[in-house]
């Protein structure tokens, strides 16, 4: 997909520096995206309300 995705990039004009730009901005989107669900998780109710076991 990554391939995929930067030869597509490469059709329509952009180079290397916007391939790095683009992949730098998914990894702070996913990495926001697991962050958000690592604290629901940790706060869910099914896990005591988010208290830490003894």
């Amino acid at each position: 997909m990554a391939r995929s995705i930067v030869r597509e990039l490469g059709k329509h004009g952009y180079g290397s520096r916007e391939a790095i730009v683009l992949s730098t901005e998914l990894v702070r989107l996913i990495s926001d995206e697991l962050e958000h669900y690592r604290k629901e998780q940790h706060t869910s109710p099914s896990n005591g309300g988010g208290h830490e076991g003894p």
